[in-house]
């Protein structure tokens, strides 16, 4: 008997008052500044990109795209799908420009599996999230963080949604190694641009990468779906930092020149601390209804 294949629209956080007519599309790259950069890492040309493409987009219910709107949930690929899209950047950032390899054609645009995951900022007790079974026509309840929920089969580009969960997702909890995959990946296509492939960002504040202080920091406590709870409840006792792509391209590059000389040195791919970059960072209070002005659209 074959498995079932789960969609996104198959969620709901309320089984009774929320019909399948309220699907709505919900873009997950959203932050224009970055495309150059993007498709630089990516093996396209400059301009290919078109973020109103669909596989840019994800089919939700309306209280759904509610959730991935406020950053709360987000979706992730496959560990050998991660793996293999950190291979092809490596390639892409080493070799000359004209060698690099197209991303559509080391992954075609087809369906991949995802994984539904909370996000760093969800309050420690969210809501249940119900899967409605077409074969039962029931629904099944999933108590937050949600770690039992199905993978889901979408037609969306794993590229595309590495730039809404880079974002996103937390440090710690059942799936760390992979969270901290989806961190690098996305800050490493928003750096490292040569100046021959186009023009660079006009100012820092272009090209700033805001990250949750709670992103920056590894917790102790590594259970299924746990952290501190005023990290995420108290919003006003947050400090998002903004780090440069300049700052973080040599981050990055130290990591990987030490790699290339002794792969022994760099076990993990480890964030630098706030106190190690000094004035370099900046401090930005926090409020529940923070978001980058390019996410509003």
């Amino acid at each position: 008997m074959p498995m079932a294949t789960w969609s996104l629209t198959d969620l709901t956080l309320s089984p009774t008052s929320n019909p399948p007519e309220s699907i709505e599309e919900f873009r997950l790259f959203r932050l224009q500044t970055r495309a150059l950069s993007c498709e630089y890492k990516w093996g396209l040309e400059p301009g290919e990109l078109d973020l109103s493409c669909s596989i840019n987009h994800i089919s939700v219910r309306r209280d759904i795209a509610e959730l991935f709107s406020a950053r709360s949930v987000t979706i992730i690929p496959q560990p050998e799908t991660l793996k293999a899209m950190m291979e092809l950047t490596h390639h892409n950032q080493s070799a000359p420009i004209s060698q690099r390899r197209r991303c559509y054609d080391v992954f075609p645009i087809q369906s991949y599996k995802y994984t539904l995951v909370i996000g760093r900022r969800f309050k420690a007790r969210g809501p249940p999230i119900y899967l409605f079974n077409a074969n039962k026509s029931t629904f099944e309840k999933f108590e937050h963080p949600y770690i039992d929920l199905p993978q889901f089969t979408l037609n969306v580009y794993p590229f595309h949604s590495i730039m809404h969960s880079g974002q996103i997702v937390p440090p710690s909890g059942p799936n760390k190694d992979l969270m901290w995959a989806v961190l690098r990946l996305s800050i490493n296509w928003s750096c490292c641009l040569p100046p021959e492939f186009g023009p660079q960002y006009d100012s820092e504040s272009e090209s700033d990468i805001v990250l949750s202080s709670t992103a920056l920091h590894h917790t102790t406590d590594t259970s299924q779906g746990s952290w501190d709870a005023s990290e995420t409840e108290n919003a006003a006792e947050q400090v998002d930092l903004s780090l440069t792509t300049t700052k973080v391209s040599k981050w990055l590059g130290t990591i990987d020149n030490e790699r290339a000389v002794d792969p022994s040195k760099v076990t993990s791919v480890e964030f630098p601390r706030s106190e190690d970059l000094g004035s370099e960072w900046d401090a930005h209070p926090v409020s529940d209804s923070y978001m980058l002005d390019e996410d509003r659209s």
